[in-house]
């Protein structure tokens, strides 16, 4: 060295390329590293990314205005295997209020309108493939697609295991597709839409792809066999289930005065009622929709047979004061 100058170096051999074996390796891993964290690190920050099936093909059109704006679908959509889907997320309230005037004169009128879903907060330094270790927008889709295909078109599936065969060996290509690896729920906008609209963020662990939640304001119950040849269709009562199962607002008040029974759910042979069984202090007490889907489905477990089913039961629900004793009949 002679004034802050290096003589000229030595070498033998090549010179590593800039793509050499190493610096490959450790940006293969990178990739794999940011392809599980990154959904995970959505949901964990609060922005509920899911996935739209928008139910059709890739060249086909559907109008779903009704969820998504043009530059949303622009920028989040994707397509797997000839079928189109979204990232999206829900971003505040399902519904916005304003007070509006119709008219010239007298007061405004609260005017409420369905919001839709936006895009995922980030996804502008996604879609390229140059930022988050080269991971793209398709890769996110397809990988959470492929998860939830392979565990039957449910969420909720378990994380890839990395000892599997296939597994490693996509891991190995760098496929960060490979099942189990990424796993950001896949539902139709209508079911996200109502989860959105019904249900808090954390009422499950896919929101806003699972089925709602319903209320619960009723304890454990009893149970009474009371099937006979008269008795309800099992299929019917079942679909009272279905009815009611969208929608977590479900519930009811009933009067406890009189002790009159009261019918609140039904659907052809299959009839749901409650009555209060005590006057001690409450004015009226309240039955949820996921009260009445865990005790018909309780109910045809235990009594269903040759197609029908009846049964009556005792639970406490809560009342405007205090726990209210209530008889609950399925006929």
């Amino acid at each position: 060295m002679s004034d802050g100058k290096l003589i000229n170096g030595k070498k033998e051999g090549d010179l590593p390329t800039t793509g050499n074996e190493q610096n490959e390796l450790l940006a293969n891993i990178n990739k794999c590293i940011i392809g599980f964290a990154l959904p995970a690190l959505w949901r964990q920050s609060g922005s509920y990314t899911f996935i739209i099936d928008a139910g059709h093909a890739c060249n086909e059109d559907k109008d779903l205005s009704d969820y998504l704006d043009n530059d949303t679908m622009g920028a989040t959509g994707v397509c797997v295997n000839n079928w189109q889907y979204y990232l999206a997320y829900p971003d505040g309230d399902a519904t916005k209020c304003t007070c509006e005037r119709v008219t010239d004169v007298g007061p405004c009128q609260t005017i409420c309108r369905d919001q839709k879903f936006s895009a995922p907060k980030g996804i502008e330094y996604i879609p390229d493939g140059h930022n988050y270790n080269g991971i793209t927008k398709t890769e996110l889709v397809k990988g959470s697609v492929r998860t939830w295909i392979g565990n039957g078109r449910e969420n909720g599936a378990k994380v890839g295991d990395p000892t599997n065969e296939g597994t490693m060996s996509d891991l190995m290509e760098v496929d960060v597709t490979s099942p189990g690896f990424m796993r950001i729920p896949v539902c139709s906008p209508e079911r996200a839409f109502q989860s959105w609209d019904t249900a808090n963020k954390d009422s499950s662990p896919n929101w806003p792809c699972d089925i709602p939640p319903g209320k619960d304001e009723c304890g454990d119950s009893t149970f009474v066999d009371q099937t006979s040849d008269a008795s309800p269709k099992v299929e019917d009562c079942r679909q009272v289930i279905k009815n009611i199962e969208g929608d977590g607002s479900t519930g009811w008040i009933t009067q406890v005065v009189g002790h009159n029974q009261r019918e609140i759910a039904s659907h052809a042979s299959c009839h749901f009622g409650v009555e209060a069984t005590k006057t001690d202090g409450n004015v009226n007490f309240k039955a949820g929709g996921q009260d009445v889907i865990d005790i018909i489905n309780n109910a045809i477990a235990q009594f269903g047979r040759d197609g029908v089913i009846g049964a009556k039961g005792d639970m406490n629900c809560n009342g405007n004061i205090k726990s209210q004793p209530v008889l609950w009949g399925m006929y």
